[in-house]
């Protein structure tokens, strides 16, 4: 099994590159509309997507009143992106992917890059519209995925160490980046082998847990830390219990995740009492 994510870019290219290696490995590409789709059927709703999209267009100083949001959001699209990541090969078409599945060993990060005299004159050809229009167009493009990935993960999208490879636009062909590619996911550091399914399986099971914890009105707001082991079902739920009402915030949060039939031994920890 490999765990395959590639940048998603203005150019089809990316596109390419994309349903090509998923059809190298026999899978599916997940995109980023594919994981919304299924966040929606889990607490995702059309007016947080649009309200979290709008967001990447303001200052920084109004994300951080919108924390909330941005919680919520990224814990329901990470549980929808994990559904995709354990249940076999999957190659993620998307910008955030990388970051949201840090949790996931053995992944392989892909980033496209090229010269703007180059990308440029790919978008003019794909797009019929001249060069000057299409060079404005990659930099801002290139401006508001930077802003993205800082927005929901803290990172910096032009980071190297975010990336295993970058394959440079103007010298390497679609086919070599995926002949190349194919020959990297074989390699142990990135073959998805039992114990890597296995903490895959342990991340699957902690993002259900904290979209469960999410969804609740009672249990959205709490600091908590959530570790599983899913092979067990052993669900292990710490945080900071308010200094009155320790069974009834221990009770909130059995209450979030009682639909979740993987859990079969659960404990909760109260770090320390708040002065709430």
């Amino acid at each position: 099994m490999a765990v395959v994510t590639i940048t998603r870019g203005k150019l089809q290219v990316s596109f390419q590159l994309a349903d090509l290696m998923a059809r190298r490995l026999g899978c599916e590409v997940v995109r980023r509309e594919d994981v919304i789709a299924r966040a929606q059927e889990h607490g995702i709703d059309e007016f947080t997507v649009a309200q979290i999209d709008e967001l990447a267009s303001k200052p920084p100083q109004f994300w951080d009143r919108q924390a909330v949001q941005r919680r919520h959001y990224l814990t329901i699209f990470k549980e929808s992106l994990m559904a995709f990541v354990a249940g076999g090969n999957v190659v993620y078409h998307g910008n955030v992917g990388p970051y949201l599945i840090t949790d996931v060993p053995h992944r392989f990060r892909v980033r496209l890059t090229g010269s703007l005299a180059y990308r440029a004159e790919m978008l003019a050809n794909e797009s019929a519209i001249g060069m000057n229009a299409a060079k404005d167009m990659i930099l801002l493009a290139d401006e508001r995925r930077a802003r993205w990935v800082k927005l929901l993960c803290g990172a910096d999208f032009y980071y190297p160490p975010n990336y295993d490879v970058y394959f440079n636009l103007d010298r390497v062909r679609v086919p070599t980046m995926v002949d190349m590619i194919d020959r990297a996911i074989a390699e142990p550091e990135f073959v998805v082998d039992e114990a890597a399914q296995a903490k895959i399986n342990d991340a699957c099971l902690c993002a259900r847990v904290r979209a469960a914890l999410v969804r609740s009105m009672r249990t959205r707001g709490m600091e908590l830390t959530v570790s599983c082991q899913d092979e067990s079902g052993e669900v292990h739920i710490s945080g900071l219990a308010p200094a009155v009402g320790l069974a009834t915030w221990e009770n909130d949060i059995r209450d979030a995740i009682a639909g979740l039939d993987a859990i079969r031994s659960l404990t909760i920890n109260d770090r320390g009492k708040s002065d709430e």
